[in-house]
């Protein structure tokens, strides 16, 4: 391998002249180069380096001389041929993407950028390949990424004019790869001093080679915590190592960027006498590998700790010296039955609430995590348990305190704590806070429940409100109903009781589909038909609602069956149900709603006459028209 004469930055005649034949081996920088590229001319390889020849899956000699479009996919031949025929020649760069069929049959997709060139006595092709395997590629023709490299020159001719000739052709080679590339790239002299920087370098950092010529790094581009990393990076490289590493760098503007630097060594003649520099600017890779190490570690609903982190710091610490050693465990009371009546979301809402609640009653060292559903714990290394009745009277000043500034539904929580003094089994220490959390719970659930339907009444109230009084007139209703029909007291009391809460369910369903002036749609109807049920799993969870809470699921079944949410016909309906549909229904025709006028008592009473048999029940209806004429 003969060397060739180059030194980027510097005129010919200037390195006869003025610095001495220094020799730089083209051979030395091309086969080092990262990427593949090639050169082509009348679809033959004339010119393929290691990168490209490991890209196909075989050796430099072995593509060589062969025809360019047998490694390209046939469906993507015609496309390619076409595009190079009406490459004008007079451009400088040409842009295109194909897929390469490899010699095990594999296809790898690439992007691809042509550059005319002179090479051997004639015009060639000089391409610069970059394997786009899970970067995505887009149609819309963004340009390939210019990774390319110099074609080989011939050998160094006797006489001076012909080494300018080659000089010249090499320059012009390495200079539209250095400049061209996307990556930040320097060439630094033996002393780690800047000659060049490309484009890519001038992007990223924002200097130009002319503001840094002569200075090294360390004067612009490396923090000052990172000077000796710096100084022992060059040293490594000028003695001959290729090295690759990640670190930081800091812009003009004083930002820092996560690169990738790797440092080439330039070597002639057996001496290192420059370094060629590559900074990949890998900010976006490293930022997308912290999510994912912080995702590892967090909930990512609340923000805390999860639980896999928890237990990792139960392990560490079940074998140090941090004691006295405290858990402490927190449960939501009632969170299922805000889901059931309001939704997830608003369970979501109210877990995200008691985190920033339970976080803030600790120091930044405790270990503050959501270990289950409803369930969050605390780690307090070095915590007596002085210091936990403190923690857990904080925790419940601020529940209280948050109560009283009139949320949309109250919150309760279960706190249970333990304290070991000496080394214990952390796995024990958190069954003995389980165990007195559980403990709390069962004197604190019922009550949290009641809080709840209490909260979710008056939000019923304030749509009742709405709609002038829906549950007070369906009350006397009923209750008018039901005695002219001559049933006992006692169910009479409990039909009231469903006069009023029959609807609570309704508090779990969006105001625009209650509200909406208009026809529902059918999701829209589809959803509104969900509180019947919303409203059962309320009064089940409440002691003074849990009698009618059948009469709730059921008030919508028809006397023909085609009702919902069960399906159930006649007889199998209860009778407190078809009561409540008749005084419902007419109350419901004789108000009015946000898309409609309330309808006359005349014709509400022949709209009743109609249902009567289909949805109502035909033996009730008699009672009923007999109640309303009264009343008119």
């Amino acid at each position: 391998m003969k060397p060739f004469k180059y030194l980027y930055g510097l005129q010919y005649p200037e390195l006869i002249e003025k610095r001495g034949l220094i020799m730089f081996s083209m051979d030395n920088i091309y086969e080092s180069f990262p990427h593949p590229i090639f050169i082509v001319r009348d679809n033959v390889f004339l010119l393929v380096n290691p990168q490209m020849a490991g890209l196909v899956g075989c050796s430099v000699n072995e593509i060589t001389g062969r025809n360019f479009y047998d490694f390209i996919y046939t469906e993507d031949r015609e496309r390619v041929e076409k595009e190079i025929s009406v490459f004008p020649a007079a451009r400088e760069e040409f842009y295109s993407w194909f897929r390469i069929v490899c010699i095990d049959g594999n296809i790898k997709n690439v992007q691809v950028s042509f550059f005319p060139v002179e090479h051997q006595g004639g015009p060639a092709l000089l391409v610069n390949v970059l394997d786009i395997a899970g970067r995505g590629h887009k149609k819309n023709g963004i340009k390939a990424i210019n990774y390319w490299f110099g074609a080989r020159v011939k050998e160094l001719e006797k006489r001076v004019a012909d080494l300018e000739v080659e000089y010249s052709v090499q320059k012009v080679y390495f200079q539209q790869l250095f400049q061209n590339s996307p990556e930040a790239i320097a060439l630094l002299d033996g002393n780690g001093a800047f000659m060049n920087v490309n484009k890519g370098f001038q992007k990223v950092f924002q200097y130009s080679i002319d503001e840094i010529k002569g200075f090294t790094a360390s004067r612009f581009i490396v923090p000052d915590s990172l000077h000796k990393e710096e100084e022992a990076f060059l040293k490594s490289v000028l003695g001959g190592q290729n090295l690759k590493k990640e670190t930081a760098r800091q812009r003009r503007d004083g930002s820092e960027v996560t690169v990738s630097v790797q440092g080439i060594p330039i070597i002639v003649n057996s001496k290192n006498v420059g370094v060629y520099t590559i900074y990949t600017d890998i900010t976006g890779r490293k930022q997308a590998e912290e999510q994912m190490a912080y995702l590892s570690r967090h909930d990512s609903l609340t923000g805390l700790y999860n639980r896999a982190y928890f237990e990792e710091e139960m392990t560490r610490l079940q074998y140090g010296y941090l004691y006295p050693i405290s858990i402490i465990l927190c449960d939501v009371d009632g969170l299922k039955f805000v889901n059931d009546a309001l939704g997830n979301y608003a369970g979501d809402a109210l877990l995200v609430t008691v985190a920033a609640i339970i976080k803030d009653s600790f120091r930044s060292g405790d270990i503050v995590s959501r270990v289950g559903g409803d369930e969050f714990a605390v780690l307090l290394p070095g915590g007596g348990s002085s210091l936990v009745k403190k923690a857990c009277r904080r925790i419940l000043a601020a529940v209280d305190r948050y109560n009283r500034s009139g949320p949309s539904y109250p919150l309760s929580l279960s706190v249970g704590s333990a304290t070991s003094d000496g080394p214990a089994s952390m796995a024990e220490l958190f069954r003995e806070a389980d165990h007195n959390m559980c403990r709390e719970k069962l004197h604190r659930s019922q009550s949290a429940r009641s809080s709840i339907v209490q909260t979710l009444t008056k939000a019923l109230e304030a749509r009742d409100l709405i709609t002038e009084g829906h549950a007070d007139r369906l009350q006397g209703l009923v209750d008018s109903l039901a005695k002219t029909a001559g049933l006992p007291h006692s169910t009479i009391t409990d039909l009231r009781l469903l006069a009023r809460f029959h609807d609570i369910g309704k508090v779990g369903i969006p105001d625009r589909i209650l509200f909406k002036p208009g026809p529902l749609t059918l999701e829209e109807y589809t959803e509104m038909k969900r509180h019947s049920e919303i409203g059962y799993r309320i009064a089940q969870s409440a002691p003074e609602l849990a009698p009618i809470s059948d009469w709730i699921l059921k008030h919508h079944e028809w006397w023909n069956g085609q009702g919902y949410p069960i399906g159930l016909k006649g007889d199998q309906i209860p009778l407190e149900c078809r009561i409540l549909s008749i005084a419902d229904t007419y109350d419901a025709m004789t108000s009015d709603r946000p898309y409609r006028k309330a309808m006359t008592y005349e014709a509400a009473v022949e709209e009743l006459k109609k249902c009567s048999g289909t949805q109502l029940d035909p033996n009730l209806m008699p009672f009923f028209l007999k109640v309303i004429r009264a009343k008119w």
